[in-house]
């Protein structure tokens, strides 16, 4: 008979819970089915002086990266920086950059301080300076913004700057003009839709207008609008409405036909903050400032503050936010970052207060989602959006182990496996007690799963003592009578019929309920002699057994192979992305599609096996790598993968696939060692004329796609030479 061990159960909710990142606060459409993301870039570790002061992305396709300390241009593939202490042609007059821009012509201008205005040579990859002249000598300035004509509105400490690239001279309108010397410094610059230039200084807001050579100050009937404050930040969103931020920390949208603001708000923080950028994206507002950045909806009824305690942003003090594609840039006083909205919901210990890493996930009939972690065991609750731990708080229910390899749901109970604590159950409906089976040296199992087949059959898979099933109050250990030898069982799976499948580490086994006897499945894994380590089993809707392997990719026993009593395996993905990949979890959409956690990214495949993409840390993971075991889909479809730095949730329906094949830059060709162009796209490039004596060419370039610069892969081929 099987009997249990009884204690007190008294308060066993941590009474420390914790809101989930944007899930409740933020529920407007904005934010549906997706969560805004911060990661560190790749680049920031290319990067010799983190403080980033300006970022842009040519036209061709290069970013470029301005610092105190140099410019960085990056192709794709490899950093040139500039600075003024380089010895050869990588050198300018001044290291320190302010602005970066580029005229419709193509023309890219870069701004310093202590070096002027800089040029770039696209034929010769090199750095002009501007001429100076009597109209034009600003060497020391402070900003740069091109505007739609191609003229550089420059910054300075004494003022603007009008610089037309066009007759390289400082226009004379707007010089002579008698509003622009009172205009100063100016601490922001935006053009509206007219391609009228609005500059905020700390004398106040002027209208510019290029085409009637005009400048009007901006007056304000809300005074108390700039009442001790001074306008910071400037930027217009889809309709022409004007937003600024302020060094108080205040956001404005401004009605300049009325002079009055429609809405204002002050960022909440209980460190005063000076707005330094604003920028709209996905129809809510991006507040930089030097205290973390805030996401706002675009009436600035919810403000949403990340700092570098609450997610992965280097650093609090913001320098600029740039917008490129679907993502923006936010250079920091300590680097790149990358933020964009992504289908997945990470979950980890500074935003949810769940510990990092993860191992196992349960549904009990409540719909409550448990999640097990090496450092004690939390729920989520959707209809509230808290995570709460269970037994942290005195007199509570005290757990064998903190570490939860596997958690299974049986009506009011929730059956919890220990890294080295075995079994114990906890009551979910009230009852003031916990249950340990009664199991021999119960406390030294290291358990691997758990699986209730019915209501009165429990079977309960260890690392260190085999098999063990609970049927009807009896305990059996397959090890002991030896029915079963295997001494780590890794898994535990009921197919869609209802048998049971035993996982060991290189074994499958079949239980046949009848004869209480297990059958070996002798699978032959197509391409490999040796077996492989088996770590995940899921099967699809279809009938189809899927296998994760620890670095021999994925496999699949066709159900056309089980009707004729085959144990062939077909290998999934015969590319080298796939075949040494290790599969440590397999769950299964709506669709028939898979999803495969790895130990580099997230899988996804269609139902014949084709990769139809690959998610990573870039794409809003918590990591790359994820943990044995730790994955699960819930009754609403939603899957959740675990690892070591959180979890991940999504709706695979929300998920879309990338099929925009990113540009390709040809940077370099070589004919027996000479250089034969500059670098230009691969679609500019017609024909290239080449005699019997060029046996040698070398081509070289660059996939412009810098999310996460080393995860980039390529394929080519050479027409009428090399085979499909």
């Amino acid at each position: 008979m099987i009997s249990y061990h009884h204690s007190p159960l008294i308060k066993w909710l941590s009474s420390n819970v914790y809101i989930f990142l944007l899930g409740t606060l933020l529920g407007q459409a904005v934010f549906a089915n997706e969560q805004l993301k911060i990661v560190k870039s790749p680049l920031s570790r290319l990067i010799r002086q983190p403080t980033i002061t300006a970022i842009y992305r040519d036209h061709e396709g290069p970013l470029w990266i301005g610092t105190q300390q140099g410019l960085y241009r990056f192709d794709g593939t490899k950093f040139m920086l500039f600075n003024s202490v380089s010895k050869n042609e990588t050198r300018i007059p001044a290291s320190d950059i302010t602005g970066i821009g580029e005229n419709p012509q193509g023309s890219l201008f870069v701004s310093t301080f202590g070096g002027g205005l800089l040029k770039w040579n696209r034929k010769t990859n090199l750095f002009e300076s501007v001429p100076k002249n009597e109209t034009f000598n600003a060497e020391f300035i402070t900003s740069l913004f091109a505007s739609k004509s191609g003229r550089m509105w420059l910054g300075t400490p004494s003022g603007i700057v009008l610089y037309d690239p066009e007759s390289t001279r400082n226009s004379r309108w707007f010089r002579d003009h008698i509003l622009a010397e009172a205009i100063g410094q100016p601490n922001a610059v935006a053009e509206n839709k007219d391609g009228n230039i609005f500059i905020a200084s700390n004398t106040g807001l002027y209208n510019i207008s290029e085409r009637l050579k005009s400048i009007e100050r901006v007056h304000f009937n809300d005074n108390y609008v700039l009442l001790d404050t001074k306008i910071t930040a400037l930027e217009f969103d889809s309709s022409g409405l004007l937003f600024f931020g302020t060094s108080t920390g205040r956001v404005v949208a401004f009605n300049l036909g009325s002079g009055l603001a429609i809405s204002q708000r002050k960022i909440d923080s209980n460190t005063p903050s000076s707005i330094l950028d604003l920028q709209f994206y996905n129809d809510g507002l991006l507040i930089g400032t030097d205290n973390g950045l805030t996401f706002s909806a675009k009436d600035l009824s919810l403000f949403k503050s990340f700092h570098d305690k609450n997610s992965a942003l280097s650093n609090n003090h913001t320098t600029i936010l740039y917008k490129d594609n679907d993502y923006i840039w936010v250079g920091t006083y300590q680097g790149l970052n990358l933020l964009s909205f992504v289908p997945f919901s990470t979950f980890n210990g500074k935003n949810s207060g769940v510990f990092d890493d993860v191992l196992a996930f349960e549904q009990d009939d409540s719909g409550k989602i448990w999640v097990g972690t090496y450092n004690g065991l939390y729920f989520f609750d959707y209809a509230t959006g808290l995570h709460t731990r269970v037994g942290v708080t005195p007199g509570s229910l005290t757990l064998t182990d903190q570490r939860i390899m596997t958690i299974a749901a049986k009506g009011a109970q929730l059956w919890l496996g220990f890294r080295q604590g075995g079994v114990q159950i906890v009551e979910l409906d009230g009852s003031s007690h916990q249950n340990i089976p009664d199991i021999p040296n119960v406390e030294e199992l290291e358990v691997t799963k758990i699986l209730h087949l019915t209501s009165d059959e429990t079977w309960i898979g260890t690392y260190n003592r085999g098999l063990f099933r609970i049927k009807n109050q009896q305990i059996e250990s397959f090890l002991a009578s030896k029915s079963l030898t295997e001494l780590s069982i890794t898994q535990l799976f009921r197919l869609n019929s209802g048998e049971l499948l035993v996982g060991a580490q290189n074994n499958v086994y079949r239980y046949n309920s009848e004869q209480e006897h297990f059958d070996t499945i002798e699978f032959h894994f197509e391409g490999n002699s040796q077996r492989p380590i088996i770590l995940s089993i899921n099967q699809s809707n279809s009938g189809e057994l899927w296998l994760g392997t620890k670095d021999q990719g994925l496999y699949v026993w066709t159900t056309a192979n089980q009707r004729k009593g085959g144990t062939n395996l077909l290998k999934v993905g015969l590319s080298d992305e796939l075949s040494s990949t290790t599969i440590y979890g397999i769950e299964f959409d709506s669709a028939g599609n898979s999803w495969c956690s790895t130990q580099d990214g997230l899988l996804k495949l269609d139902s014949g096996g084709n990769l139809l993409d690959r998610f990573t840390l870039a794409d809003g993971l918590q990591g790359s790598d994820f943990n044995f075991g730790a994955s699960f889909t819930d009754r609403e479809g939603q899957i959740y993968f675990g690892g070591i730095n959180g979890y991940n949730r999504f709706t695979p329906r929300f998920v879309k696939t990338n099929l925009n094949t990113p540009r390709i830059l040809l940077t370099n060709i070589d004919l027996a060692g000479s250089k034969v162009m500059p670098p230009i796209s691969v679609e500019e490039l017609q024909t290239l004329q080449l005699t019997h004596k060029d046996y040698f060419v070398v081509f070289t370039f660059s996939v412009l796609d810098f999310l996460d610069p080393e995860k980039n892969q390529f394929r080519y081929m050479l027409e009428n030479f090399d085979p499909d």
